[in-house]
C-alpha cells in the first residue's frame, strides 16, 4: 500500500475472444514493462491455488457469488407469521397477521426477487418454485419495489432487504394469480388463512422454475 493508501497494480490480465495477454508493469508503477499473450490454461492453473473466501455468510443463505460485476444472494425463509399493510386506493391502510409458507428471497444487485417453495424442510436444489402469494411482485418473481428503498444485495445487507420489503406498505398491484382460492386477489386468501397455524401449501401456484434455475441466474 502506498502512503497515499491505493494498492500499485503489478500486472493485469485481459481475455479477449480468442487469446488472453498478461500486462507487467514497471516496479515504479510509472509505465508497461511487458505485454504478451499467456495460455488459459496455464493462467487457470496458477489461480488455482489461490484461497477465495466468501466471509461470513448470514443464516439460511442458499447461494452467493459474484457475477458480472454485482454481488447475488439467496436466502430461505422459513414459514412464519408476519404483520403485512396493504393501502388500498383510497389511502386507507389495513393490517394483516398472515402465516406465509416457505419463501426463498434473492437479491442481485439492487433488484430483488420472492419465490414461496412448498418443501416443508430445507429445498434442494430440484425443488420446484411457487409464485409467492403476495402483491407487488411479477410473474418472473421480481419485485417491484415502488418507493420503498432497498440496500445493494450483500451477505451484509440481504435481511436489510427482507426487512424493508415485508415492512414497506403493500398495495393491489400484481394481486392477481397469486392463489388458487383467491386467484383475482391474492389479499382476500390473507384473510382466509389468517385463523390457520399456515399457510395452505396446496393453494400455491408453480412457477415453470426449479431453485436451480434461480441459483443459475435464470429467469
Amino acid at each position: 500500500m502506498s502512503e497515499e493508501g491505493f494498492q500499485r497494480r503489478v500486472a493485469r490480465v485481459d481475455l479477449f475472444e480468442e487469446s488472453v495477454y498478461l500486462t507487467r508493469y514497471e516496479e515504479c508503477g510509472s509505465g508497461v514493462a511487458s505485454c504478451y499473450e499467456v495460455d488459459p490454461q496455464s493462467l487457470a492453473a496458477a489461480f488455482a491455488g489461490v484461497a477465495m473466501e466468501t466471509g461470513w455468510l448470514p443464516r439460511n443463505t442458499l447461494f452467493y457469488r459474484v457475477a458480472d460485476g454485482r454481488e447475488e444472494i439467496g436466502v430461505y425463509l422459513p414459514a412464519q407469521r408476519r404483520q403485512m399493510t396493504v393501502v388500498g386506493l383510497d389511502g386507507a391502510a389495513t393490517r394483516h397477521d398472515v402465516p406465509l409458507p416457505p419463501l426463498v428471497f434473492v437479491g442481485r444487485g439492487t433488484q430483488y426477487e420472492v419465490y414461496a417453495t412448498n418443501a416443508r424442510e430445507w429445498p434442494q436444489e430440484r425443488e420446484r418454485l411457487f409464485h409467492a402469494p403476495l402483491p407487488n411482485v411479477y410473474s418472473d418473481g421480481r419485485i417491484c419495489q415502488g418507493g420503498a428503498s432497498f440496500p445493494p444485495a450483500s451477505p451484509e445487507l440481504v435481511y436489510e432487504a427482507v426487512e424493508a420489503f415485508f415492512t414497506s406498505p403493500f398495495n393491489f398491484h400484481l394481486v392477481n394469480r397469486k392463489s388458487q382460492a383467491q386467484p383475482d386477489d391474492v389479499t382476500a386468501m390473507w384473510a382466509d388463512a389468517a385463523g390457520g397455524d399456515a399457510w395452505p401449501l396446496e393453494d400455491l401456484i408453480r412457477t415453470h422454475k426449479l431453485l436451480r434455475d434461480v441459483m443459475e441466474g435464470g429467469r
